[in-house]
């Protein structure tokens, strides 16, 4: 099964709440419940369970033959200019605070995903951890913020789990993609995983469209290419 990885070892959870919530959500990826349900070059999407939980998780695994340094950059610095381009539901977003592009809060917005529907938003509370292996985890937690007050026309969804890996291959690199999502509403449970496999295998494959369109730009028009960032030192 594409999106099962063999097991690795993983440091021992620290004090620092954030990492060791990164490094749980590792552990959950790295579980080998999940099932396969798109399998197609590049790009894998499976579903499992969740104990105490209606709603179900999904994991996406996209390889690309691209740089490291290029699907960092689609992770930090350009996340929020390019998310439109690969997350079909995606209005607007914002930086609120953060220490550096590595540890900070998210704001964003996304359109009604059908009639009847109100839009949803996230404030995420996000932070990077570098692996031993060279692997960038970043791990996602909802949180409250004073700078963006829940709005009366756009339900405040949760991530019960949420969190992207970026790690390094022979060919270019691999991105792993975590996502358990409670939208919040009315909206019933068996409504909610069935929408959500569909949006996460449309929004996997737009994104690995987009990184595979990147690297092609940057070969046409002759740029310097994104340095290979190795952080395994």
């Amino acid at each position: 099964m594409a999106a099962v990885i063999p097991a690795r070892p993983i440091p021992a959870s620290p004090a620092d709440p954030l990492r060791a919530q990164a490094l749980d959500d590792l552990r959950f990826m790295d579980d080998p419940s999940w099932e396969p349900r798109v399998e197609e070059l590049g790009l894998s999407v499976s579903e499992r369970s969740v104990p105490d939980s209606p709603l179900r998780a999904q994991l996406a695994v996209i390889d690309v033959q691209a740089p490291f340094a290029l699907g960092l950059r689609a992770l930090t610095a350009d996340l929020l200019p390019m998310l439109r381009r690969w997350s079909p539901l995606f209005y607007k977003g914002r930086v609120l605070r953060g220490s550096d592009a590595f540890n900070d809060t998210l704001h964003l917005v996304f359109h009604s995903a059908g009639a009847g529907v109100h839009p949803r938003d996230l404030v995420l509370q996000r932070s990077m951890t570098l692996m031993p292996d060279g692997a960038a985890l970043f791990s996602y937690r909802s949180v409250e913020s004073p700078q963006a007050p829940p709005h009366p026309r756009i339900v405040r969804a949760r991530a019960l789990r949420a969190a992207h890996e970026l790690s390094l291959t022979p060919w270019g690199c691999r991105l792993r993609a975590l996502w358990h999502l409670d939208p919040a509403g009315a909206l019933p449970s068996f409504v909610v995983n069935h929408a959500a496999i569909q949006l996460s295998e449309q929004v996997h494959r737009r994104l690995k469209k987009l990184l595979f369109t990147l690297q092609n730009e940057t070969r046409r028009f002759g740029e310097k290419r994104p340095r290979q960032v190795d952080y395994r030192g």
